[in-house]
């Protein structure tokens, strides 16, 4: 119930392409540049998918049912493993350990799939978790 959440498939389909990939190329060997341009492609999406999260949670909403979900993510019982693993662990680690340089990107492909799958983990249960009346 976004006007974000087809932007927010796009980004998180890049997000997981690219590390997926990145994984794939170092398991197989592929030449530096080829995960170096994978990385910097995780790197713009890490970056998209932080800024979308942050407009889908704190912009406005169709409805108060996704204001109630949204609060419950970022205010509310679910709040510790979205900023912590979500935020934190998924999307701000990740970038840091790509700025360190090539050895980070396994690590941070890995990180970013991780927070990619709690977030949606997340999104779904703090839908489920609201009452119907």
């Amino acid at each position: 119930q976004s006007p974000l959440l087809l932007w927010q498939l796009l980004v998180g389909a890049g997000l997981a392409g690219a590390a997926s990939l990145i994984l794939v190329a170092i398991a197989m060997g592929s030449g530096s540049p080829v995960v170096n341009a994978l990385t910097k492609i995780l790197a713009v999406t890490l970056v998209a998918e932080g800024l979308l999260l942050l407009g889908e949670l704190f912009g406005s909403h169709p409805n108060q049912d996704v204001v109630r979900a949204a609060r419950l993510l970022t205010g509310g019982e679910l709040r510790d493993r979205f900023w912590g693993g979500v935020v934190a662990g998924g999307i701000v680690l990740p970038l840091l350990l790509l700025l360190g340089g090539m050895g980070g990107a396994a690590p941070a492909s890995l990180l970013a799939l991780a927070g990619l799958w709690l977030y949606e983990s997340l999104w779904v249960r703090a839908g489920q978790s609201l009452p119907l009346s």
